[in-house]
């Protein structure tokens, strides 16, 4: 979709989407590195020939400027946008090409 990653996810409702410049408005802080520990005594994984993997990261997501993401609602085939209604009019001319 115009060259633009599309991710599908249940977090949003069905005939809503955001669009995000995150590289641009948005920073990733690292509190702790991944950790990845296997163990082998978890109940009867040594007997089972099993092992047991836990992997934990500390990160926070901080939006250092709101306007870079833009939520909205698709309507039929022409969105509407709940952050500037331009936007709207821009997405129903791109239908009509």
């Amino acid at each position: 979709m115009w060259s633009i990653p599309v991710i599908r996810t249940p977090n949003i409702a069905v005939g809503t989407f955001l669009v995000a410049a995150l590289t641009q408005s948005a920073m990733l802080f690292q509190r702790e590195m991944l950790t990845m520990v296997i163990a082998f005594q978890d109940q009867d994984d040594f007997i089972r020939n099993l092992c047991t993997l836990r992997a934990e990261e500390r990160v926070a997501l901080s939006v250092l400027l709101p306007k870079g993401l833009i939520t909205g609602t698709f309507a039929g085939t022409v969105a509407q946008t709940s952050h500037n209604p331009a936007h709207a009019s821009h997405a129903a001319n791109a239908t009509k090409k």
